[in-house]
């Protein structure tokens, strides 16, 4: 029921656990099969509330052909009883397909009898390879609820809901029917959803369609007691005005601009307003002119959506309503003491203060709302106060890391006499919940982020963090946000973090609940046995050994265990295992078969070695390409094929003769021409740029980009790919000239002409705007040219 002080009422009470239930039977039977069939190490959560599994994660299936929601859709057909889902009509349907940093994530949403079920969304996401690597949300596999035409109208419903609420000023309801969840049993509910000044708040209702009972509710806006931004960090730390660029401003010359429109919402008041000396500058010097939290609040949300962009947040499409000096809306008290981000009307407000100093001139205060629109983009349904901490301590995190400072609401409390208002080098742990004060809760995981940012540096750290949003279910938990900082891990770097983020999280008392079983992956190649081979599944701790045997005529030429060389052994054995493995086992024919490789550079620089040698077979070889002086790599011929401008090249477990040519042309280090192939998804451009640089791109060139013939230059096809949504830059023309910088950059539409700023440091690398590529033929001619190198 809804309390009695509905200012209090944030969360829904439906969605917290109580006692905790034991997983179903036929669930756990199937995830045997799971961990027997998986490919590789498979770690499954069960929800406590329901019984039902909360996540599944790992490599779970080989990498797929055809879209990621079709390979979504099988992988949810082959684990139905893992998941509770009948045989038929399971109720889920397809929602969207988002894709960030290469790997996609396919929603479905659960309906029963054509009603959305709340809170009842399933997450498939599957990596660059398209291996489903995580499956998580909640499904409820026995909704039973009578439909019949409700006794309840709309009108009722909305009424009812402002009977309770009892504001004066509010938007216009709208009201739809959904199958709700009341913690024992599901309803027929009328989801209601308003705007209200008193209550403040965005407020979501759920109304009994058979009784107009309210059977649960929760206020989705996200307030921040008392946080400040103005100068570069707040007037307590450093009481120098600086004079900064005001970006992507419009033409009205008023604080309007691609992304925010900033309002003064004082009494009686006009909004800034330029001052000159130039057309659209706003140079107010004086930071009790009530105009320059105007300016500051412009200035820093610009910044933080900058620096989320180039992580690759790209759902920030339309310009933001932004307010200053806003009265509190309960009273109408012009010195409001909080900010916040409203979800709903997708507007942020901020108020100068009263007992707090003005949370205007707070940087990590703007930084901390904005964040909130972003978790609110990647899962908009977090309405438990575990979830609802998460939100503080996601904000929390990207403040402090943005101001390189631990420390949140330094000016906010000046007032008071306190230093901060919170800290993430706090000492507090997961242990240490309260489960009522979502803010001092955030604390917690906003800690644990700043840890992970101590121990691997901020650019790993705010990758790492910022991507795990995207893998979060309805109502996440903490161990959900640790599930998605390793997911980002592997994809990013391989998994090449995991036990330090590992370690991280059992310090803060946040256990990931892993599978006692994993998977060692054994075989062998032809000429001999390893036995046993196949999937062997292993307990944790436990010995597996292997025996390794030669044919007649052959011998073992090595034996690899996780990728690595352990020589030509015969016997190998794993002891005390704590993770999955592979082994594998390769054999030479007694009479060693040879391959020739053919070597040769073009004019202006060599290839070492060169000429043509010979290569056992499986062996390896490795070549090094330089340029001469005043001469750079055009590109690198593998087989006649173009592998980019790289410097360095290996054939590895070598079974046929290949060639390989190296090809230069004149020219500085900061002007070269690349050939990209139709059917590579990336070629190294071999140019390292640093943020700052401009890049000149001019392309020519054809790509056959399907069966039919079809083809199309740089600047691409007439249509972009808005139905599957698949290709990397789906909103642009198919099959065009595509880059991006390695690493945290994101893709960036070239075309036959284009200028870019590189906003990200890394390795330049050029493709095609083709999900579909690999069948492509063809290719661009791109001359890239540094106009002024930064460094």
């Amino acid at each position: 029921m809804f309390k009695a002080d509905p200012k209090s009422r944030k969360l829904l009470t439906s969605f917290q656990s109580a006692a905790s239930v034991q997983p179903r039977s036929r669930s756990v039977e199937a995830s045997k099969t799971l961990y027997d069939n998986a490919p590789g190490r498979v770690t499954i959560r069960w929800n406590r509330r329901t019984g039902g599994v909360q996540s599944v994660r790992g490599i779970l299936t080989e990498p797929g052909e055809g879209s990621g929601r079709d390979i979504a859709d099988q992988f949810l057909a082959d684990n139905r009883q893992l998941f509770g889902m009948p045989e038929e009509n399971t109720g889920l349907r397809w929602g969207e397909t988002k894709v960030h940093r290469s790997a996609q994530h396919v929603r479905y949403q659960q309906f029963y009898h054509d009603l959305p079920v709340v809170g009842a969304t399933v997450t498939v996401h599957l990596d660059q390879a398209n291996r489903v690597q995580m499956v998580n949300g909640n499904y409820c596999p026995n909704v039973e609820v009578k439909i019949t035409p409700s006794p309840i109208s709309t009108s009722v419903a909305i009424k009812a809901v402002l009977n309770v609420l009892q504001a004066e000023e509010h938007s216009s309801p709208d009201a739809e029917l959904v199958i709700f969840s009341t913690g024992t049993h599901s309803i027929c509910a009328y989801q209601v959803r308003l705007h209200a000044n008193d209550p403040f708040g965005d407020w979501v209702f759920f109304v009994d369609a058979a009784t107009g009972e309210i059977a649960d509710s929760y206020n989705a806006l996200h307030f921040v007691q008392g946080k400040g931004q103005v100068y570069n960090t707040n007037p307590r730390r450093d009481d120098t005005l600086i004079s900064a660029d005001l970006f992507d401003l419009n033409e009205s010359q008023t604080l309007s601009g691609t992304y925010f429109r900033v309002k003064n919402a004082t009494k009686g008041g006009q909004n800034a307003s330029v001052t000159g000396p130039g057309a659209y500058d706003f140079l107010y010097s004086d930071a009790a002119n009530t105009h320059f939290d105007e300016v500051m609040v412009y200035y820093h949300l610009n910044k933080v959506a900058k620096f989320f962009r180039n992580v690759g947040y790209d759902e920030h499409t339309n310009p933001m309503s932004v307010s200053v000096h806003v009265p509190n809306p309960d009273d109408g008290n012009p010195d409001y003491d909080n900010a916040y981000f409203s979800p709903f009307e997708q507007a942020f407000y901020f108020g100068h203060g009263d007992v707090l100093s003005d949370l205007a001139q707070e940087a990590a205060v703007i930084y901390h709302e904005y964040t909130h629109s972003v978790v609110d983009a990647a899962q908009s349904f977090m309405a438990t106060p575990e979830a609802g901490a998460l939100h503080e301590g996601y904000a929390d995190y990207f403040a402090c890391s943005l101001t390189n400072d631990p420390k949140i609401g330094e000016f906010a409390v000046q007032k008071s006499g306190e230093e901060f208002l919170r800290d993430l080098r706090s000492q507090r742990t997961y242990e240490t919940m309260t489960n009522n004060d979502v803010h001092a809760d955030g604390e917690i995981w906003g800690a644990t982020c700043w840890k992970i940012r101590e121990t691997l540096g901020r650019r790993i750290a705010d990758l790492l963090v910022y991507d795990s949003l995207w893998y979060l279910p309805p109502n996440a938990a903490f161990l959900d946000a640790c599930d998605g900082i390793l997911e980002a891990d592997a994809k990013f770097f391989g998994g090449e973090h995991v036990d330090t983020l590992q370690r991280i999280f059992t310090t803060q008392k946040i256990t990931t609940e892993v599978s006692t079983k994993y998977t060692i992956a054994s075989s062998a190649g032809h000429g001999g046995t390893i036995a046993p081979s196949g999937a062997i599944s292993v307990s944790q701790g436990a010995t597996q050994r292997f025996t390794v045997q030669a044919d007649s005529g052959f011998r073992v030429r090595h034996v690899l265990v996780d990728d690595v060389s352990v020589g030509a052994v015969t016997q190998y054995a794993f002891e005390q295992i704590k993770r999955s493995h592979t082994i594998e086992a390769f054999f030479d024919n007694e009479m060693v078969t040879a391959y020739t490789i053919s070597a040769k550079a073009g004019p202006g620089g060599v290839i070492s070695p060169s000429g043509e040698m010979s290569v056992n077979q499986g062996g390896s070889q490795a070549f090094s390409i330089v340029p001469d002086a005043g001469h750079i790599i055009r590109h690198v011929l593998v087989d006649g094929n173009s592998v980019g401008a790289v410097r360095e090249y290996t054939f590895d477990n070598v079974s046929a003769g290949h060639t390989i040519e190296a090809l230069f042309e004149e020219g500085g280090l900061n002007e070269r021409t690349i050939i990209v192939p139709g059917n590579q998804k990336w070629t190294d451009s071999g140019l390292e740029l640093e943020v700052g640089d401009i890049v000149r791109f001019s392309a020519l060139g054809t790509v056959i980009y399907d069966k039919r013939g079809n083809a199309c230059g740089p600047g691409g096809t007439s249509w972009a790919d808005s139905h599957e949504q698949q290709d990397p830059l789906w909103k642009k023309p198919h099959a065009g000239l595509i880059g991006k910088i390695e690493g945290i950059g994101a893709p960036f539409f070239i075309g036959d002409l284009y200028t870019v700023r590189a906003g990200s440091r890394g390795r330049l690398l050029l493709g095609i705007n083709d999900f579909w590529y690999r069948g492509n033929s063809g290719e661009f001619s791109v001359r890239v040219k540094l106009l002024n190198k930064t460094s």
